[in-house]
């Protein structure tokens, strides 16, 4: 299971490119444009966050595809952040990787502009639509999405609740202090996030 900080739609894009997985996310985004049918395509678990025992089926889901040996992607803060900072994780879908010892794999996402500043036109927070930020993203020259591999944490005799704790903190340490962590090197293909940011550029 991975886990990761959350910060736009473009972290699916990310994180799909170097580990193909299966992504939780609301059911909201099965319905938007572009992103929506690509979500669908690549067999998106939505939930329905207006139910609150909705969890319980993705759960059982997501523990399913887990013991067949499908990597599944899961944001536990449960919403975006503007990228500098992480929001409390919430443990409940960590609930499935606990109910069948798998490995959980925390990622720190952060995207930068050409000159190393963060890139905040990269979020989506807030009432931002998906418009507006995609055309943000389309009119900046450059964009460096950054993931950073964390040692992996086994499940076996852990709750969710410290694995949550764990994970956030893991994370939070890389986002909130880049100038002092040093980064865990990407996998062999991280050449292909850049290569797919890229291509959102707008010639000229």
């Amino acid at each position: 299971m991975i886990v990761a900080n959350h910060v736009s739609w473009l972290d699916i894009y990310a994180l799909n490119a170097i580990c193909p997985a299966r992504f939780v996310a609301k059911s909201e985004i099965g319905r938007w444009p572009l992103i929506g049918l690509f979500a669908r395509q690549c067999g998106t678990v939505f939930i329905d966050r207006a139910r609150r025992r909705d969890i319980l089926r993705v759960n059982a889901l997501l523990t399913a595809l887990l013991r067949e040996g499908t990597t599944v992607a899961v944001f536990p803060e449960g919403t975006t952040s503007v990228g500098d900072t992480v929001l409390p994780f919430r443990p409940p879908l960590l609930q499935s990787a606990v109910a069948c010892d798998a490995r959980l794999q925390a990622v720190a996402i952060r995207y930068e502009n050409a000159d190393g500043s963060p890139c905040r036109h990269a979020s989506f927070v807030g009432d931002t639509t998906f418009g507006a930020t995609l055309w943000l993203v389309m009119k900046q020259p450059t964009i460096h999405a950054h993931l950073a591999f964390l040692p992996p944490l086994q499940c076996s005799g852990e709750s969710r609740k410290r694995l949550a704790r764990t994970t956030e903190r893991d994370i939070a340490n890389v986002i909130e202090r880049p100038e002092t962590t040093r980064l865990p090197p990407a996998p062999a293909n991280r050449h292909r996030v850049e290569e797919l940011l890229a291509a959102t550029q707008v010639p000229g």
